[in-house]
């Protein structure tokens, strides 16, 4: 992660940001299915 940070590549850090959050969801959403 350091080398793409070094390049400073917006795209590749919008992608994680998406990524990232769109796995949140996810996550967020199977735990509340299991709880009910």
């Amino acid at each position: 992660l350091s080398t793409a940070e070094r390049t400073g590549s917006p795209i590749f850090h919008t992608l994680w940001s998406y990524v990232s959050g769109y796995v949140s969801k996810r996550m967020i959403e199977c735990n509340s299915v299991r709880i009910n």
